[in-house]
Formats: structure tokens, sequence, C-alpha cells
């Protein structure tokens, strides 16, 4: 509980930029499976926004600050460089490599045309879960879906921009799922904006009939 109450007293200073890189660390993982902790981030990027909208002059605010309000109200594959400490521990990797990879989304020709008409993939080689999980980013366009699979292994999802819909779920920005194996789905985009979001499929998935495992070529 103590250990609770002092991450959500740090809301704020995270929003500013104002923790340090260990406070950072610490704070984004525990915003990745902290439902409480994403409310509260959700509460007070709202009001900051709010805040900065209805400001009657034009001010200056700061480069930290303009970043976080920035990509809380448009969050597009810039605002997602602050999930990298997120994304290290996800993958098993350093945050400089995991920084290198959430820079890849910010180049058009990374994007690989993916599996329905409006997604696209980035594969992710070289990590170590990549011999046992299917590992990338996907993104979604507004009104598309990724196609109904099955997963043959658990799989792990983290959002870096925008909503993601499965089902009756909705996954926003920051927050880690989890699905079990045998889990069968259709997921899609959100609202008016693209969905981006770091895939973990372990043991590979199936779309009908059609099998696609751990360094499968047509992955």
């Amino acid at each position: 509980m103590t250990q609770k109450k002092d991450m959500l007293s740090r809301v704020d200073d995270w929003l500013l930029g104002a923790l340090t890189d260990d406070e950072l660390t610490e704070f984004e993982a525990a915003l990745a499976h902290d439902q409480d902790l994403q409310e509260a981030v959700a509460l007070a990027e709202e009001a900051l926004a709010a805040t900065w909208i209805a400001m009657s002059e034009p001010v200056a605010p700061a480069p930290s600050l303009f970043e976080r309000i920035s990509a809380s109200i448009q969050p597009t594959s810039s605002g997602v460089m602050g999930f990298a400490s997120t994304l290290a521990q996800l993958l098993t990797i350093t945050t400089e490599h995991a920084s290198n990879l959430l820079k890849l989304l910010q180049d058009p020709d990374e994007w690989l045309p993916g599996p329905g008409p409006g997604t696209h993939l980035v594969h992710i080689d070289g990590v170590p879960l990549s011999s046992q999980a299917i590992v990338g980013f996907v993104k979604i366009e507004p009104g598309h879906h990724f196609p109904e699979h099955t997963h043959e292994g658990e799989e792990h999802t983290f959002v870096l921009s925008g909503t993601l819909k499965d089902g009756d779920n909705l996954i926003h920005r920051g927050q880690h799922d989890i699905l079990s194996k045998g889990s069968e789905h259709l997921i899609g985009a959100h609202g008016d904006e693209d969905v981006i979001y770091l895939t973990i499929a372990h043991c590979g998935i199936r779309f009908g009939e059609f099998f696609i495992g751990p360094g499968d070529p047509e992955v």
C-alpha cells in the first residue's frame, strides 16, 4: 500500500518530466500493471490538457511539459519514446536497445503491410524472445481490424499509442494486457486515431488452418 501511494504521489512529476532515471523506470514499470495508477495518470493528463487548451493568452511551456501534454492529446510514434524502460523489461533487453526499436516507428519505410487492410507491422528480431514468440509492433488504422486469430501460447500486448478495442475491452495507451493460450479474438482501433502496440505472441498464432510461428519467413 505504501508503494502504491508513493507511485500515485509521483504522477505529476512524471507528467512534468521531473523524475530521475531510476524513479522513471520504477514508475513506468508500475504503470504497465497498476490500473489505479493508469487511471490516475489518465485523469492528470486530461486535467493538464484542459488547462492548456483553456489558456487565454499564449505561453511558452517548458519543453518537458509540452511533450507530455502533446503526447497525451495526440499520441504519435514520437510520443512512445517514454516507454523505453517498460519495453526493455517486457523484451528483456537494454533500455538503449528498446529506444532504438521505438525509433523505428518514426520511419514509414519500416512499416510492412499487415494481414488485413489498414494494418501494418514492424517485426522485431534479435531479442531473447524471438526464438519462442512472434515479437513486433502492430499499427491499426481507424475503422480497421487485425484479422481474427487464435493464440498457440500466451500473448502480451502493450499499447504505445491510441486505444485498442478487443471485443468489449478497451486497452489504452500505457496499458499491458495478457491473453491465455487458446484465446481467440478480433481486435481493432478504437476512435479516430491509429493504435500502435507491441505484441509478444508465444508459440505463434493461427488464422483458421494457417499457422505462423516464431522465425517463420511469412512473419
